[in-house]
């Protein structure tokens, strides 16, 4: 049984959620909460697997409440529903500890199944693919939002270099730029650790 707490300063969205998930067989609404300083005390109450949250809410604000819930608790997942539909606030959230971000027009179903997957109960996850060390360092950088021309100077490459890295890199994770790919890695948590079996650059 996945046990999800909601967080919204809205009543009515909090109980709009609250009839969606009770028509799962697996899916328990355990809490909720209006602030993210409520959300947090009752993560560290209530045995909860998915928060479901806003990030624009009174007092402490999604973000910090996020980052504050994730120190608690960190297994955690967190499921930003926000109607903040732009990468800023996206990359902001999941460099927060969100899970997933999603946007409030997303269908009923989206939702379900995205809470589901992050507990393991719906689809299979196909996780990251294996990188060399070096698509590593360059990945890492990029996650830190670095441009081409100052991951080539911090590791002493080539501009092209490392745009061929880069390339490679987008490749693998099946992603078509690199905002995509830095979403899927945080939203994975991807560990830059060198890999043990693979040393080439």
């Amino acid at each position: 049984m996945i046990r999800v707490m909601l967080v919204d300063d809205h009543l009515i969205l909090r109980d709009g959620l609250r009839r969606l998930f009770e028509t799962e067989e697996d899916i328990e609404v355990v809490a909720d909460a209006s602030t993210g300083e409520e959300a947090i005390r009752l993560v560290r109450e209530r045995d909860v697997d998915v928060v479901v949250m806003d990030i624009s809410m009174p007092g402490l604000g999604g973000m910090r409440a996020i980052r504050k819930m994730r120190e608690i608790k960190p297994e955690i997942k967190i499921v930003v529903l926000t109607m903040h539909d732009d990468e800023r606030c996206r990359l902001e959230a999941l460099h927060a500890g969100a899970s997933a971000y999603l946007v409030k027009d997303v269908g009923a179903n989206e939702l379900l199944r995205t809470v589901k997957k992050l507990c393991g109960l719906s689809g299979e996850d196909r996780g990251l693919p294996s990188f060399t060390r070096r698509e590593r360092e360059v990945l890492s950088l990029m996650v830190k939002g670095k441009k081409n021309r100052e991951i080539a100077e911090e590791l002493g490459l080539k501009e092209k270099t490392v745009r061929n890295y880069v390339s490679n890199i987008l490749q693998k994770l099946g992603v078509k730029d690199r905002t995509q790919a830095v979403i899927m890695v945080l939203r994975e948590g991807l560990s830059f650790e060198e890999d043990k079996g693979d040393h080439s650059r």
